[in-house]
């Protein structure tokens, strides 16, 4: 099912609800009504809500076990909160006034818009949902908790779903909460914040632990085990990629894991290999014709009915004294690999022997597939139709016993989470309308400005400009982002 498919369903889906909603309550159905009423459910178009009381001792009991223990976490919010709010300001006007995306480098803060069917698999949608739901819903219960050791009411607790998108909210006593004093009102507006930041670093410290936790089970860091070969893919077939296949190079890159799977692809694509082959072998399995151009400019010296040959050009200096190659030759490609001595795309020195490249356009290239068991694969075309068509997992099964579902799921809701949990804590810092950073900015310019602007209509005028002034960043912003994702995707 594509995105569209999807979400023409999910938009059908909401409409046949909202529609027999409407007619059984425009009938007065009793039974219909009771039914909402006892579950606390509501319906509304796109959007389907529930709301409920029954937590509110379970919070209590919660919130008194360790008072001073969330104290002091909260405290460390509140502060956490206030440092990182102008930090997360800064970046974002960085990203919004940016003319060009530069590559991330390392320990660079990127933000970065997934979207279902753009730059998100449909296929894991069920994590975008699920880690969405449980940073929402962690993110409320720091709340929750923080409002009952100030002595706030909770009055209940509710989640909602609107179109694909969960969201949890908690209900609490505004006008006691109003009443406390600036930095207990600060630990309640930032507990939602601190509690996303410790759900992301405590699912990236067990993210980084889980080769050590299946450690007898998988291997690590020696390859990628084939996971899933789509059936339009080319690697498929007998002499092709297999499942549970075990990579462990891409043409010299060493592939440890996936992301040197895919860096070893992507550099496939951009540095042509070449290889150093000796002068005896290209006499003896030169098939050149002679030199013509085809339509596309390219340099051909292979009959055309010679699909297993490519046209090789000599592109190095030799030590021998006369130069005995042709500067193009015709070769059959996986004899020039397996007789190849060494690459000499880094470094031309091949010794006493050539340095030859395969002559082919901008969008081909030779990918040589290097398997832990089995015949190396040669395959020249896209690298892309490897990345897009092939799955593959960090961790290689011991024995065939084991399949890598199990812990690549557990690995993959890891990632969602932290991303998720650390990108709710980041929306909810800045000072935007709806979200913490709007309470926050309010309750700390109330409190700063108390003596130089004693008129309070005036703080609130200064803390709506603040708060409408990140707004619009926000929104620009994710706007930026939604475009650019869309653009690479289509480009």
């Amino acid at each position: 099912m594509d995105a569209m498919t999807y979400l023409i369903t999910v938009g059908i889906f909401y409409c046949v609800l909202w529609f027999f909603d409407s007619f059984f309550k425009s009938c007065m159905h009793y039974p219909y009504v009771q039914f909402l009423k006892s579950t606390g459910l509501t319906v509304k178009f796109l959007r389907l809500e529930w709301h409920t009381t029954a937590f509110n001792r379970t919070l209590i009991k919660w919130s008194n076990k360790c008072p001073r223990l969330f104290a002091m976490s909260f405290d460390l919010g509140v502060w956490f909160s206030i440092i990182a709010l102008p930090v997360v300001f800064v970046v974002l006007v960085h990203q919004l006034i940016s003319t060009r995306q530069p590559e991330p480098k390392e320990a660079e803060m990127v933000f970065e818009i997934l979207l279902p069917g753009i730059n998100l698999p449909i296929n894991e949608l069920g994590f975008y949902i699920t880690s969405l739901a449980a940073s929402s819903v962690f993110h409320e219960l720091g709340h929750g908790i923080a409002s009952v050791l100030e002595d706030v009411p909770v009055t209940g607790f509710g989640f909602f779903i609107f179109a694909i998108i969960p969201v949890a909210y908690t209900e609490i006593a505004q006008d006691q909460l109003n009443s406390l004093k600036t930095f207990r009102k600060l630990r309640v507006f930032c507990a939602g914040i601190w509690h996303n930041i410790i759900l992301s670093l405590t699912f990236y410290i067990i993210f980084l632990v889980i080769p050590t936790i299946f450690a007898p089970l998988y291997h690590v860091n020696i390859g990628v085990s084939v996971v899933n070969i789509k059936t339009d893919s080319k690697l498929l077939g007998e002499r092709g990629l297999h499942v549970n296949d075990v990579v462990t190079h891409i043409n010299s890159c060493s592939v440890k894991n996936a992301d040197s799977w895919y860096g070893c692809l992507f550099e496939s694509l951009h540095q042509q290999p070449a290889y150093c082959i000796s002068n005896d072998f290209v006499l003896n399995h030169d098939e050149s014709t002679p030199v013509f151009h085809s339509n596309d400019g390219l340099t051909e010296c292979c009959d055309a009915t010679n699909k297993k040959n490519l046209c090789f050009e000599y592109i190095s200096e030799s030590n021998v004294g006369v130069l005995e190659l042709p500067q193009f030759m015709c070769l059959n490609v996986r004899n020039v690999i397996e007789n190849s001595l060494d690459y000499c795309h880094k470094t031309i020195n091949c010794r006493d022997n050539f340095c030859i490249k395969p002559i082919l356009n901008n969008a081909t290239t030779v990918v040589h597939v290097k398997r832990l068991t089995g015949k190396d694969i040669i395959y020249v075309g896209h690298p892309a139709d490897l990345s897009k068509t092939i799955e593959v997992s960090d961790f290689v099964a011991k024995t065939k016993m084991f399949s890598t579902a199990f812990v690549d799921t557990i690995v993959l809701f890891l990632r969602y989470v932290v991303v998720f949990s650390s990108g709710v804590a980041i929306v909810n810092i800045m000072p935007c309308f709806a979200f913490d950073g709007q309470y926050i900015v309010s309750a700390v310019t109330h409190h700063v400005l108390r003596s130089v602007v004693p008129n309070r209509q005036r703080r609130d005028l200064i803390a709506f400009v603040i708060n409408f002034i990140g707004s619009v960043i926000l929104v620009a912003t994710a706007m930026k982002l939604i475009v650019m994702v869309g653009w690479k995707t289509i480009f």
